[in-house]
């Protein structure tokens, strides 16, 4: 289906890729609130009440399981004597691995101590020394790597080659194998995930697509598993045959696609995407186009439109900014031009009668210009000030923008672009955008929590009364589905590295919440968050089977092994056991000091548990848009 090749102007893409510099807002003058981070928000203090926003697209922070905070990604390499190689300094062990590339060895992925992976190339080409290291830490060398097509990302700690088609005559079929002892296969529309006992998401793959040497891009890529037994899948790519036998492609031709790990919390805070005006078409690539063109790709036929367009449609989320007493101040959005074959206006609107998942190259919607800039530079900046205090004054919290080909004049040329860096490149971390407010307490005691009431629904469960919920069994999930804890041996470890990701995962694909990892009972929340806590049941750091007395060699089988607890608005906590009612605990302050007792243990003997609930006690701010529940 050659709709799905597109001509976007993305000529030199590689060299993007290989070739990037990181945008950030700039920082001097101001106090970072360590406290409200989130991995992709920062917070300043201003001074006189006034804060900064920085929202980005890409994380700058990762969860530190050890230290139980959010900390910063050094970009920097540093060389480790021990290795003899280079490693980032401080990353999250997010890891991609094509599944493109041909390596004489196995490569071998590890997430801390709990899983690992070993991912085998078939093919005639090696990459001698680059490989992702059996240690904590993820290693690149630059020595012998086809070419320099191996590059290596800092940020989200990614190993990434390329796989090239030289030429038409090159084989269309890349197979590889993926082994896991540990880790089964598990498909879900299209997408195939390596999940654990627990069914916990731990490796995906992400999808393929061919990436010509002008730019041209083919999404049509075929994949089959196939089960060889004793935790071993071979994977086979067929490629798009129309595309590679394309009199307009210019070759070397890339294949890229990899397995990456999957508890990453999802970025809802940018959203983009460039559409073709006239067409279902749309694109989630690594760039935003806007452009105009007289001919289709790959037709020599005009187009029966008088011109071909394309948009770019941008999503801002600030869900954070609610209240009756916050001003804005000022706010800007930040883009980044790499490429382009014009220097023009680029008009930037607001649309104010659709929404960003509705919007194709038919949809008729409402705009007003905010503004249209002759752009010659790489750093595109938009005051969108006005724009921001409008929702935020009548309690909305999205802003929906439309980047324009209007003033892109097609001359003498059949195509006229400017392209933009996408939410989807992860090397830039652009666009962003920040945001100056007043009239808002990030230093609240209790925030937004509630009064304590009396909740006896049978068809709520702790998790869903810790976030105010009136009937709901909310069960943690990750992309492959609910955990379950059923007979699986949990450890801190596990808690650290599997549950809470997933916790954020979950809370954050509730419909208006949101959440963060809170360092300790202590740390700061805005007005508008309430803190819950969380521990998770029958931690074993051993690998023993449970017992409850010496008469009792049985491991626990309840299935519902995590607990929340809800913080009130005099500081004290509530819980919700199973279908029985909440219970105020009226004299707790501090729940990490204190057992969290389980009322029975055992359905067959009733036998019951001191101290069920024994991991470490970890606490969240949520925050919850548009409130409803009880205690609103």
């Amino acid at each position: 289906n050659m709709k799905k090749v597109v001509l976007l102007a993305l000529s030199f893409l590689l060299l993007f890729l290989l070739n990037s510099t990181r945008v950030y807002a700039n920082s001097e003058l101001k106090d970072e609130l360590l406290d409200m981070r989130t991995e992709n928000r920062k917070v300043y203090s201003l001074g006189n009440d006034i804060y900064r926003y920085e929202f980005y697209t890409n994380p700058i922070h990762y969860f530190d399981a050890y230290d139980n905070r959010y900390v910063e990604f050094d970009q920097g390499l540093a060389y480790n004597l021990k290795t003899a190689k280079y490693t980032t300094m401080n990353s999250n062990y997010r890891v991609e691995l094509p599944t493109t590339s041909s390596v004489d060895n196995m490569v071998r992925v590890n997430y801390y101590d709990l899983y690992s992976i070993d991912i085998d190339y078939f093919g005639d080409k090696s990459m001698d020394e680059s490989h992702i290291s059996e240690e904590n830490n993820v290693y690149a060398t630059y020595q012998n790597n086809l070419d320099g097509q191996l590059r290596f990302i800092p940020q989200n700690s990614k190993l990434n080659a390329t796989y090239l088609f030289t030429s038409p005559k090159s084989s269309r079929q890349v197979n590889f194998t993926i082994y896991s002892v540990d880790l089964s296969l598990k498909e879900i529309e299209d997408t195939y995930y390596f999940v654990d006992t627990a069914n916990v998401a731990i490796f995906q793959t992400s999808d393929y697509y061919l990436l010509d040497s002008a730019g041209n891009v083919s999404f049509k890529v075929d994949v089959e598993v196939h089960d060889l037994g004793k935790g071993i899948y071979e994977f086979s790519l067929t490629v798009d045959d129309e595309f590679l036998d394309d009199e307009n492609i210019v070759y070397p031709v890339s294949l890229i696609g990899g397995v990456t790990y999957s508890l990453v919390s999802q970025n809802d805070v940018i959203r983009d995407k460039t559409i073709v005006k006239d067409t279902y078409e749309g694109y989630d690539t690594d760039i935003l186009t806007v452009a105009k063109q007289t001919y289709y790709p790959f037709q020599n036929t005009p187009v029966y439109l008088s011109e071909y367009h394309s948009y770019s449609i941008l999503e801002l989320n600030f869900d954070e900014l609610t209240g009756s007493n916050i001003t804005i101040l000022d706010a800007k959005l930040y883009l980044n031009r790499y490429q382009s074959n014009v220097n023009s206006k680029l008009p930037l609107s607001e649309i104010t009668s659709s929404d960003f998942d509705s919007i194709d190259g038919f949809s008729s919607y409402t705009k007003v210009l905010i503004s249209q800039p002759t752009i010659n530079s790489e750093n595109i900046v938009y005051d969108i000030t006005d724009e921001i205090e409008n929702h935020v004054s009548n309690d909305e919290t999205t802003l929906l923008l439309e980047l324009s080909p209007q003033f892109i004049l097609l001359g003498t040329s059949n195509l006229k672009y400017m392209n933009i860096i996408s939410e989807n490149a992860d090397e830039y971390n652009s666009p962003y955008f920040t945001i100056d407010v007043t009239g808002i307490n990030l230093n609240s005691s209790y925030g937004d929590s509630p009064a304590y009431e009396q909740i006896n629904n049978l068809d709520l469960n702790c998790f869903g009364y810790a976030l105010r919920m009136e009937h709901t069994i909310l069960n943690i999930s990750t992309p492959s589905g609910v955990i379950n804890f059923t007979n699986i041996y949990v450890s801190n470890a596990y808690l650290y590295q599997v549950v809470i990701p997933a916790v954020i995962y979950t809370i954050n694909n509730q419909t208006f919440y949101s959440t963060r990892v809170l360092s300790n009972i202590n740390a700061s929340i805005s007005e508008d968050e309430y803190r819950i806590a969380l521990r998770i049941g029958n931690v074993n750091e051993t690998s023993t089977l449970f017992y409850t007395t010496p008469n009792n060699w049985g491991p626990f089988t309840k299935i519902d092994d995590f607990h929340f607890m809800i913080q009130l608005d005099d500081g004290s906590w509530s819980h919700k056991i199973g279908d029985l009612p909440s219970l105020h605990l009226s004299s707790v302050i501090n729940p990490s000091e204190i057992n969290w007792d389980a009322p029975y243990i055992d359905y067959f003997t009733g036998e019951y548990f001191p101290n069920h609930y024994n991991s470490y006690t970890i606490y969240f701010a949520v925050l919850h848009t548009k409130p409803d529940g009880w205690g609103y």
